[in-house]
């Protein structure tokens, strides 16, 4: 017989919880060796009042007055068709694996009074579901995430979320030399060749596209001054369908705010004019992988992404590094493009919106779609 443990729901939208949940994640889900992905400071960045977009949600389980699952929701400013919208993305959803197989809640939802439904199943299900309907009510008009292989189903076919297949979004992934050399050690004798090598090919691969594509372009790391972030949005900022706003409190608060990331910024500009920014982040996951991520870039029309990912992978190179990764869609040119930049091996990283009519017009158009790893806060 097995040994049920029953759950409660705790609303924690005053934010007083945060210290506690960031102790729960970071003892129940830290990965070994990887960096730190939570504390108080973090959700207070992303959830409290610095936040532009307005304070967020949190709902947590608890199970012997101890939390045994989290979920929060983070709102962020974004336009579709030139309107400006307070939209969500979920998040830091984690329950405690005996919970999930042994787990029965002291209650049934309010949402839901059939004690055979998800909501009155699943931690999961009750906690997204407390999140999503009090935002909701809030006029939250859209809510999104980047779900894992583990939660992806009960988003999808469980909770109402639509899967945006239309975009198909990817992660493009450019493994290294030193992965080649860690995954198969029969190699370690002839590294010294392989790094060669490979800094042979990021030269030239940078030389060939800048003589194409670079003319007349200067490029430095630094975080641009807020005019010319602003007046770059403002020439970018598209007319029609989906986007963040990413204006310059957009990137301050994004990445240059954050508690525990470190981000550099890396500047193109031409007579003297910003024409491009790219914003790429070192850093170190499980098993101790130490990856390179180009996290997000807003550009003009006529700077090629070919020549743009070129000069980021040349500032970023380094020996050490195991792969570098970027988000992008697989129905577009980024797709040829990566492999013209040596990102060979991509695999599928949904996006998902909660059902409702203003994101089932956006899921039935993959037109002016405007997303990067840095749009979600779990990625």
């Amino acid at each position: 017989m097995r040994n049920i443990k029953f759950w409660d729901v705790v609303n924690c939208d005053a934010l007083e919880c945060l210290n506690d949940l960031a102790i729960f994640l970071n003892k129940e889900f830290s990965q070994d060796g990887a960096d730190k992905a939570w504390s108080q400071e973090y959700f207070n960045w992303k959830l409290g009042n610095k936040n532009p977009a307005g304070k967020g949600y949190v709902s947590y389980a608890t199970s012997d007055d101890k939390i045994v699952g989290t979920a929060t929701l983070t709102k962020k400013r974004a336009i579709y068709n030139s309107q400006e919208l307070v939209v969500g993305e979920v998040g830091d959803t984690y329950t405690l694996s005996d919970i999930i197989r042994n787990g029965k809640p002291t209650s049934l939802s309010n949402l839901n009074s059939n004690p055979n439904s998800y909501v009155n199943r699943s931690v999961f299900g009750r906690l997204i579901s407390e999140i999503t309907h009090r935002a909701s009510i809030d006029g939250v008009s859209i809510i999104y995430g980047t779900p894992n292989k583990n939660s992806f189903a009960g988003y999808t076919k469980r909770l109402k979320f639509l899967n945006y297949k239309q975009y198909k979004n990817t992660i493009n992934y450019r493994p290294s030399t030193q992965l080649l050399i860690k995954k198969y050690s029969i190699l370690k004798p002839l590294s010294k060749i392989f790094f060669t090598l490979e800094v042979l090919l990021f030269t030239l691969q940078r030389a060939a596209y800048g003589l194409l594509y670079g003319k007349g372009i200067e490029a430095s790391v630094g975080v641009p001054d807020s005019d010319e972030t602003n007046i770059l949005w403002k020439t970018i900022q598209p007319e029609t369908g989906f986007s963040l706003v990413r204006d310059y409190e957009y990137w301050l608060h994004r990445y240059i705010s954050h508690p525990l990331a470190k981000y550099r910024f890396i500047n193109l500009r031409k007579n003297g004019s910003l024409v491009a920014l790219v914003v790429v982040r070192e850093l170190i996951c499980s098993q101790g992988r130490r990856v390179a991520s180009i996290v997000e870039w807003m550009s003009c029309k006529q700077i090629s992404i070919g020549y743009l990912l070129s000069e980021t992978l040349s500032h970023i190179y380094k020996r050490e590094t195991d792969y570098y990764y970027y988000y992008s869609s697989a129905t577009d040119s980024m797709s040829l493009l990566s492999r013209g930049n040596f990102f060979f091996y991509n695999k599928e990283a949904p996006i998902i919106f909660l059902k409702n009519s203003l994101s089932e017009e956006i899921c039935k158009n993959n037109k002016s779609f405007e997303f990067h790893l840095g749009s979600s806060d779990a990625a």
